[in-house]
C-alpha cells in the first residue's frame, strides 16, 4: 500500500508518515478484494469475511463502534461476502446470496432505507428488492447496484445527476435508472458516473466540468446516461473525482477528463479533455482503478503502473513527485494481483502464494501479424469447492499468449485451466497439479487450431460457406467477416482458404 495513512486505512499499525513505494504490506489477512474510501478501507477475505480498517466517526467500519482503528476489525454477521466497496464515509457489501449491505453515514440518504437512520455502525440491508451481481461506490456519497437482469438502482447523492435518473434529486432508497439494461460495471467518481453495457460500450451522467463524460459538449451537468461517441471494445472502467478511464478488449488505455495531476497519463497537456485519448505506452492493459486525481493500471503479466497525483505517495514510486506519464510502482518485480485504491492511498496487492504461469505457444497456426490478441481461460477446480476464476491474457507477439494469475485460495485439489473458443482458435483443457509451496506451474506448449469461423468448436462446411461469402473483402467492406481473416492480414483471400483447408474435419475438445 501507498500515499495516506493520517486515520490507519492502510491497516498497518502504527499510524506513521506517508509510504512511497507499492512494497508497504497491510494488516488485511488473506484479502482477496480491497477498496477505499476517504479515510478508511474494506477488504474481502478468501474465506468471504470483511475486514476495515480505519477512520470510523460514522461507523462505515461496520463493527458496531465508532472507533477508528488503524488494526482491521472483522465486520460481524458476514460470512459469505462477495465484494465490499467504501465511499466518503459510508461502506457497502454484497453478499452471496444478492442482497446488499451498507454502514456509515446516512446524512445523504447513502444506507439506502429512505432516510431513517442518520448513520448505522453495523451493516443495514438495503431494499434493493432482486438479486444483485455487482456493487459500485463512488468516490463521494452514490452508490449502486447491478441486478441479475443488467439493470442498475442506484441511491444517496444526485446533485449533478450522477444516478443518472433524469433529476438533480437525491435519491435516500434505490432507483432505477431508466433505460438503462445490459450493464455489467458501473464507475461512479466524484460527480460523475460511467456504465459499461454487455457490447464494450460505455454512457456517462452526471458532472461534466472538465469534460470527465468524455462527450465532447460543454454542458456543465448532463443528467440521462449517453453514449460516449467512439469509445467501443472496453473491457473495464474507472473514474477519479473529476476523470475517467476505459481499458479495451485489446489492451489499450483512453483517459479523459480533468488532468492537472497529470491523471491522464498523456503527459502535461492537455490540462483537461472532453473526449477519450489513447495513453501512450500502454498496450497489455487489463485492468484500472483511481483514486482522486490519480490513476492506476494492471496489465497482463500482472505488473502495474501509475500516474498523476503524488502527493502523499499515493503512485508508490519512491517519491512525492506528480508523474505525468505511467510509471511502475516500486519494487517493478513486484506480480501485482490486484489494484485498489481511496481518494489519496493506492493498494497493490501482490500475488501470495503459489502462481499458475502461463506460457501458452501456439502452434500450427498461421502468425498473427504481430496483433495483440486476447485469449479468455478459466481456471477451474478439478474438484472440491470454489469458485472458478476467468482472465484474459494478451499475447504480445502474435504467436505466444503470457500471464500470470494466483492459485485460487478458494480450491481444495489440483486446477484444470480451460482455453475458451476466442476468434478462430478452438478450446483446449489442460490438467494443472496441486502446487506445493511456493512454486510457480508452468503450462507448457499447447497447440490450437485454427479454422473455425462460425465459433461452432469444428472446422467444417458451414465455416467454408462464410469465408467463401466473405472471400476478398475487407474492414468496412459489405461482406466483411472478421472471423473469416484466419491469418489475421487485413483481408480474406486465397492464404486463408489455405489455412481453413489444413484443419478441415478437425474438432475441439
Amino acid at each position: 500500500m501507498a500515499g495516506d495513512d493520517a486515520f490507519g486505512q492502510q491497516a498497518k499499525p502504527p499510524v506513521g508518515p506517508p509510504a512511497t513505494t507499492a512494497k508497504t504490506p497491510s494488516g488485511f489477512t488473506d484479502a482477496v478484494t480491497v477498496d477505499g474510501g476517504a479515510g478508511h478501507s474494506v477488504a474481502v477475505t478468501a474465506d468471504r469475511k470483511v475486514q476495515s480498517a480505519g477512520s470510523n466517526d460514522y461507523g462505515q467500519l461496520g463493527n458496531g463502534t465508532t472507533t477508528s482503528t488503524s488494526a482491521p476489525v472483522e465486520v460481524p454477521g458476514i460470512t459469505d461476502a462477495v465484494q465490499a466497496e467504501a465511499g466518503w464515509f459510508h461502506s457497502v457489501i454484497l453478499k452471496g446470496d444478492g442482497t446488499v449491505h451498507a454502514m456509515g453515514d446516512n446524512f445523504f440518504g447513502q444506507m439506502g432505507d429512505g432516510g431513517v437512520l442518520t448513520h448505522s455502525p453495523t451493516p443495514v440491508q438495503v431494499p434493493v428488492g432482486g438479486p444483485v451481481v455487482r456493487i459500485h461506490v463512488g468516490q463521494w456519497d452514490t452508490s449502486f447496484a447491478i441486478l441479475e437482469d443488467g439493470t442498475v438502482k442506484a441511491w444517496g447523492v444526485n446533485a449533478n445527476g450522477e444516478i443518472g435518473d433524469g433529476t438533480d434529486v437525491n435519491r435516500p432508497s434505490p432507483t432505477t435508472i431508466p433505460g438503462l439494461t445490459d450493464v455489467v460495471k458501473v464507475a461512479c467518481g466524484g460527480q460523475h458516473t460511467l456504465f459499461l453495457k454487455e457490447d464494450g460500450t460505455v454512457l456517462a451522467t452526471g458532472s461534466n466540468t472538465f469534460g470527465q463524460l468524455g462527450l465532447g459538449i460543454a454542458d456543465p451537468r448532463v443528467f440521462i446516461p449517453t453514449p460516449i461517441p467512439g469509445l467501443s471494445d472496453i473491457a473495464d472502467i474507472a473514474s477519479g473525482v473529476d476523470h475517467s478511464v476505459a481499458v479495451t478488449t485489446d489492451g489499450r488505455v483512453f483517459t479523459w477528463g480533468r488532468n492537472l495531476e497529470g491523471q491522464l497519463g498523456v503527459g502535461s497537456s492537455p490540462l483537461e479533455s472532453d473526449i477519450p485519448i489513447q495513453v501512450p505506452g500502454l498496450s497489455l492493459a487489463e485492468s484500472a482503478t483511481c483514486g482522486w486525481n490519480f490513476t492506476l493500471i494492471r496489465s497482463y503479466d500482472g505488473t502495474a503502473r501509475s500516474f498523476g497525483d503524488n502527493s502523499v505517495g499515493q503512485l508508490g514510486i519512491g517519491s512525492l513527485v506528480n508523474s505525468a506519464v505511467p510509471v511502475e510502482p516500486l519494487p517493478a518485480s513486484s506480480r501485482i494481483g490486484f489494484l485498489g485504491a481511496g481518494h489519496h492511498f493506492s493498494i497493490f496487492h501482490e500475488m501470495d502464494g503459489p502462481i499458475v504461469t502461463f506460457d501458452l505457444v501456439r502452434s500450427d497456426v498461421t502468425p498473427l501479424m504481430g496483433q495483440i490478441l486476447p485469449l479468455p481461460i478459466e481456471i477451474l477446480p478439478s474438484s472440491g469447492p470454489g469458485l472458478p476464476a476467468r482472465m484474459d491474457v494478451f499475447s504480445p507477439d502474435g504467436a505466444t499468449l503470457r500471464g500470470n494469475e494466483p492459485y485460487p485460495a478458494a480450491v481444495d485439489g489440483p486446477l484444470s485451466v480451460r482455453i475458451k473458443q476466442h476468434d478462430t482458435f478452438l478450446s483446449r483443457v489442460v490438467a494443472l497439479p496441486e502446487p506445493g509451496g511456493e512454486i510457480i506451474i508452468q503450462l507448457g506448449t499447447i497447440t490450437l487450431k485454427n479454422g473455425d469461423v462460425n465459433g461452432d468448436n469444428s472446422v467444417g462446411i458451414p465455416d467454408f460457406l462464410q469465408l467463401r461469402d466473405a472471400y476478398g473483402s475487407t474492414p468496412g467492406g459489405p461482406t466483411w467477416n472478421p472471423n473469416a481473416d484466419l491469418n489475421k492480414d487485413g483481408s480474406v483471400n486465397v492464404s486463408d482458404f489455405f489455412i481453413l483447408r489444413r484443419f478441415f474435419g478437425s474438432g475441439g475438445e
